[in-house]
């Protein structure tokens, strides 16, 4: 039935009963057609991601969670060009990757420096090469973050870029420092061995 006509028909016949399902295909046929979003722990992200023209697919999604008590931080998806569950594949990869976060409460600048310098030094054994030096670039990009923000963690075969809220805070041409930062994730030493498996898609 076309739902305007069925409008005018309803109220021709005054019947209540046909007004009401014109109403409901009305009613659809007028909202917006939206893609299927991926919820994380009740946080929805985009089902998938466009960099430069070139759509990335969901790798996986998950949640940081610090300490004992279980706080989260922030939930975040992987999307790559190509689906893997093998973690070398996907940090050595020279196709794009994104690692799309929000934030779920505030944190300091100094606890991201001091966190990211954790992992950059202990996933950076034989054969990597990056030097401290070369991380400075990455480290000074951190900021004081509020609850809502995001991040975009872009990872191409050239190198590096950061974008927060929206807006890119910092480009970085080293593939091997992006590889390093994104091992901060998917490395020997993860943030957690939960999100690596959930960002791996190992659920």
């Amino acid at each position: 039935m076309n739902p305007f006509r069925g409008l005018l028909a309803c109220l021709e016949a005054r019947s209540k009963g046909l007004c009401l399902a014109v109403l409901l295909a009305l009613q659809s046929a007028l909202m917006p057609s939206r893609s299927a979003a991926l919820e994380v722990d009740g946080m929805s992200f985009p089902d998938e991601y466009v960099l430069d023209g070139q759509k990335l697919v969901v790798n996986g999604g998950g949640t940081r969670l610090y300490s004992w008590l279980k706080v989260k931080v922030y939930s975040g998806v992987l999307y790559a060009s190509t689906r893997s569950s093998d973690a070398q594949t996907l940090i050595q990869t020279k196709t794009p990757r994104v690692l799309f976060v929000k934030m779920r409460v505030d944190s300091k600048r100094s606890d991201a420096v001091e966190a990211w310098r954790y992992y950059l030094e202990h996933n950076c054994s034989k054969p990597c090469t990056v030097a401290s030096n070369r991380w400075t670039p990455f480290l000074e990009a951190m900021a004081d973050l509020k609850e809502g923000d995001t991040e975009a963690y872009i990872f191409t075969g050239s190198g590096f870029e950061l974008r927060r809220n929206e807006r890119s805070v910092v480009k970085i041409s080293d593939a091997e420092l992006a590889s390093l930062i994104l091992a901060g994730w998917l490395g020997q030493e993860p943030t957690t061995p939960e999100l690596k498996k959930a960002l791996l898609g190992r659920h």
